[in-house]
């Protein structure tokens, strides 16, 4: 059998530019272990599939993998995986770990067949996950963006400012703000960000580390609470600042079209420790955010635990976790993000999601 052998571990970088497009190329990192990134990709009209990045852009077709070896029968609810999505995927591999880590393994070790093996110029990146219910949220899970609303919405610098205008200090913020977002939000890197000119002049970002749920589970204590991730990606919280003052609650201005953008890929739990990760956004070039999630005010076993009281949560949840200091309505002058700017953000490890925004 001839098979595909990397013997390397580097990024997959996706850039975005108005004149070319998606640019795919590798940058080699230094890691403790070699990291398992997935994707869904298309790979024709009509058909969607889960694979695994590899060295040189390309994408690894696991489902292909999961047919072969005979692993897709013994999956419950798989019976076709021919047109598959990751949500598929997660809920299909939900009570078989250990075909999780067959793959696993295959992926670090290159065992696996040229011939599922697709070329960097042969699909389509999407967004690697989207739930078929809304995505859970956290609001103000960093003192420091806290502070930066506070002083907002104390000297009352723009008609943009967040919630009601309430001056609320960290210290007495003692359980996670909960919100959600609809899933018709969600994007994928390099997608467009519509700027909805008609319904709003105050358009804003957030990056945030996304965490996306392996197991179902409720009333699921902090110690555990690890053990129910399946990975990580990037997500950007955009927000229609006015409409979400407007609306006074945050539902309406984080929901409108392509207001959510994940990706552009989810890395395994197990191979990344996210609770001391840098996280940035650059606007056009200009660093904008810059903090580590070790600055959360609730952890991510905090998050979990709050979110699943009295409430199942299920494979192929998202939960995003808060943004830092650095938004657009906040800086002095406030900015606003318009059609044509570059929004890029990098969490360490996770890769780098770069969207325009788009009439």
């Amino acid at each position: 059998m001839e098979c595909f052998k990397s013997p390397k571990f580097e990024i997959l970088e996706l850039h975005w530019s108005t004149e070319s497009g998606i640019t795919k190329y590798l940058r080699t990192v230094e890691m403790s272990a070699p990291a398992v990134k997935l994707v869904t990709v298309c790979v024709k009209e009509g058909k969607n599939i889960v694979g695994a990045l590899l060295q040189g852009g390309a994408v690894l077709d696991i489902t292909a993998d999961l047919k072969r070896s005979g692993l897709l029968k013994s999956i419950p609810f798989a019976t076709s995986l021919h047109n598959m999505h990751m949500l598929d995927f997660l809920r299909a591999i939900e009570t078989r770990p250990d075909v999780l880590e067959s793959l696993r393994g295959k992926i670090l070790q290159g065992s696996f067949h040229n011939s599922d093996v697709i070329h960097a110029n042969a699909f389509k990146l999407l967004a690697p996950i989207i739930p078929d219910r809304n995505v859970f949220c956290i609001g103000k899970n960093y003192s420091d963006h806290i502070d930066e609303i506070n002083k907002v919405n104390a000297q009352k610098a723009t008609t943009a400012a967040s919630g009601q205008g309430q001056v609320t200090p960290a210290e007495n913020i003692t359980v996670p703000v909960i919100f959600t977002k609809a899933p018709q939000t969600i994007i994928g890197h390099g997608a467009g960000i519509q700027c909805h000119a008609s319904i709003t002049k105050w358009l804003d970002y957030e990056v945030e580390l996304a965490v996306i749920i392996g197991k179902t589970c409720r009333d699921v204590s902090e110690k555990d609470a690890m053990s129910k991730v399946f990975g990580y990606t990037i997500g950007n919280d955009v927000t229609a600042r006015d409409v979400q003052k407007k609306h006074m609650q945050w539902f309406k201005g984080k929901s409108l079209d392509t207001f959510c953008p994940l990706g552009p890929a989810i890395s395994l739990a197990s191979d990344i420790d996210a609770s001391n990760l840098r996280i940035q956004t650059w606007v056009n070039g200009e660093l904008r955010q810059d903090s580590s999630t070790s600055s959360m005010i609730f952890k991510i076993p905090r998050l979990i635990s709050e979110l699943s009281k009295g409430f199942t949560l299920l494979p192929g949840d998202v939960l995003l976790t808060g943004t830092p200091s650095g938004v657009g309505y906040a800086m002095q002058p406030p900015q606003v993000l318009k059609v044509g700017d570059k929004v890029r953000m990098e969490i360490q490890g996770l890769g780098t999601l770069e969207n325009v925004i788009i009439p």
